[in-house]
């Protein structure tokens, strides 16, 4: 499978230290994300959820963003906060997105991070209407 970085990589990897700008392409072999041929990460960790995106559709920076957007507007701590998480706890299709063997917490699984592009504007959309 085909990656792209979402934000720049400067951090301890598989390898060592690394300086990944953004946008740069990247390749799944094995369960191991490698940049350069350089083993970078493991597929399913978090350091791949919060700097990769799965790009095999040329859709990876797109969907990085709206991951990310998604991500800081239901962390926001003000007075819709709740509210927000209601709206997300509500809508059936945003639930088959997260961990299911987390059923009182809601934590994103990997589909999440993979989901077509459309089904992500649509959890964003949900999101900022919320008033």
């Amino acid at each position: 499978m085909e990656y792209i970085t979402i934000k720049r990589f400067r951090e301890k990897c598989l390898a060592g230290n690394v300086n990944i700008p953004y946008g740069t392409q990247a390749q799944e072999h094995g369960s191991v994300i490698l940049c350069r041929g350089i083993p970078i990460c493991y597929q399913g960790s978090q350091i791949a959820l919060d700097y990769f995106a799965r790009n095999d559709d040329g859709q990876g920076l797109r969907r990085g963003a709206l991951t990310q957007e998604i991500v800081k507007r239901l962390g926001k701590q003000d007075a819709l906060h709740q509210d927000r998480w209601n709206a997300m706890w509500a809508d059936e299709r945003a639930n088959r997105l997260r961990r299911k063997e987390h059923s009182d917490h809601w934590i994103w699984s990997g589909d999440f991070y993979n989901a077509p592009v459309p089904e992500l504007e649509r959890i964003l959309k949900i999101i900022k209407a919320v008033r």
